[in-house]
């Protein structure tokens, strides 16, 4: 069967009523806008009128059937399931007259209901957040902050404060929830869109201060089991092994000497060696190789 051409003669019939003045918006009939080249697979087409078109709620159910059979997707399955569903809470399976008067039905009640009234977003500026809403206004934060106070004066408690992940769930829900990536190793690819996304970005006053005192802390659990000792003591050992750049045919006689040369840190050198076992290179261009005393 040749979906694109039914549905195509579709929009064709209800062009050639719109050019003739009968498909129209307040005319006493129900139409939706419909967008023909579907947004979510031609985004540079979306912002054109001539993509739009005005359907009856039965034609544009219908529609949404056949742009599943033509552009296969997800982005056109869930359009088409969300059509069929009222929420995520509710779930209902409906031919298409049943949609069509549901629709006409809640757009008449709709219209009744609000009748007059201004929308409840009219004069409302978004501003520029990750979550764009009006609701993250501050005159809204202070509100929003002032009924959290009167409802729990002496402070909001979580429910799972004090409560343990053992507590919270079995061995094998533990496994299922936190055992998923655990002995996997993160791919070049990974960590190169890691390492860019976090390029440029700066700590604020409070995340130096969070870590800062991170940092104390384990050091102080460190120095009481005795780990600080051992690490310093193996570090020591490691600053003295000679390293070997091959592209630049250089032998370091310590981690120090190299850190010198490159101008960086005994640490990120210390990095690269065990970096250069896993193929990757140093600033995009050398390896940094341990060799022994002898050679």
């Amino acid at each position: 069967m040749n979906y694109r051409h039914i549905y195509m003669l579709i929009i064709e019939h209800a062009k050639s009523e719109e050019k003739l003045g009968i498909r129209k918006r307040g005319n006493g009939e129900y139409y939706e806008a419909h967008h023909i080249l579907p947004k979510s697979l031609f985004p540079l087409w979306s912002c054109k009128k001539s993509t739009l078109v005005l359907l009856t709620a039965r034609e544009h159910f219908f529609c949404h059937q056949l742009l599943t059979k033509i552009y296969p997707s997800y982005a056109m399955s869930c359009a088409l399931f969300y059509m069929c569903n009222g929420n995520k809470h509710q779930r209902s399976v409906c031919s298409s007259r049943d949609y069509e008067r549901a629709r006409i039905d809640f757009s008449k009640w709709n219209s009744i209901m609000h009748k007059g009234q201004d929308p409840w977003n009219k004069g409302k500026k978004c501003p520029q957040l990750k979550s764009p809403t009006w609701m993250h206004t501050e005159e809204c934060r202070l509100k929003r902050n002032k009924t959290m106070k009167e409802k729990y004066p002496d402070g909001f408690i979580p429910w799972n404060k004090g409560v343990s992940y053992k507590e919270l769930y079995t061995d094998e829900e533990r496994k299922l929830r936190f055992g998923k990536n655990k002995g996997k190793k993160q791919s070049k690819e990974e960590i190169e869109k890691r390492t860019k996304s976090l390029k440029g970005q700066k700590r604020t006053e409070e995340q130096k201060a969070h870590y800062k005192a991170a940092a104390e802390k384990r050091a102080k659990r460190y120095k009481e089991s005795g780990i600080s000792q051992r690490v310093g003591q193996i570090n020591k050992e490691r600053k003295s092994i000679p390293l070997y750049c091959p592209e630049l045919d250089l032998r370091f006689s310590s981690g120090k000497e190299a850190a010198l040369y490159f101008g960086t840190s005994i640490t990120r050198i210390r990095a690269q060696v065990e970096r250069t076992k896993n193929g990757l290179l140093y600033r995009g261009k050398y390896h940094i190789f341990e060799v022994s005393k002898d050679g």
